[in-house]
């Protein structure tokens, strides 16, 4: 295709419609992340806070039995940590999005 050929189609009227759609796109794709994110962002604070307070295994004579390297094994523990790391894991990925939402 000759150069001036490829100038006549990118400076037809059509032009601006294909921009302002895709500025469109952009903006409805950058609402739906934030309505996904933030209040995703804030449950998982608020899950990690109570999992760091209420699920944390305090002075239990149980734990202190188990030696320092199985003490993963230990049931209430365990929980604690394997709900730490969820709960924190969402929290890093929906504040992951808000911030793609704010570039966007």
């Amino acid at each position: 295709m000759p150069y001036h050929d490829f100038r006549r189609v990118v400076l037809t009227d059509s032009f601006p419609f294909y921009f302002k759609a895709l500025e469109v796109i952009i903006q409805t794709m950058k609402i739906i992340l934030i309505i996904i994110a933030a209040p995703l962002f804030l449950i998982a604070l608020a899950a990690y806070i109570y999992v760091r307070v209420k699920l944390n295994p305090k002075n239990d004579p149980e734990l202190d039995d188990y030696y320092y390297e199985f003490e993963e094994q230990h049931p209430a523990y365990g929980k604690y940590l394997k709900w730490l790391k969820i709960t924190f894991t969402i929290l890093i990925l929906s504040a992951l999005l808000l911030f793609i939402a704010a570039y966007i």
